[in-house]
């Protein structure tokens, strides 16, 4: 995302990111990052993995909706 503004950045971008906790999981050996999406789901935000088979899985594709209860 670009913004061009006479503002202060910190004026511009109050707030932006807030909203989701993200926690980080293992799922089948690779470590993703999990939001909120319901009481007891979660959507799978990113993969966080150095290995490109695991972007191919489509077990693990990001927006996946999964059942899981946060801790």
């Amino acid at each position: 995302m670009l913004v061009y503004s006479v503002m202060p950045p910190q004026w511009t971008l109050e707030g932006f990111g807030d909203g989701y906790k993200r926690i980080k999981e293992t799922i089948d050996g690779v470590t993703v990052e999990l939001e909120p999406a319901g009481e007891n789901a979660v959507r799978i935000a990113r993969i966080i993995s150095t290995d490109p088979q695991d972007y191919l899985n489509p077990n693990l594709q990001p927006g996946r909706l999964l059942s899981y209860t946060i801790k």
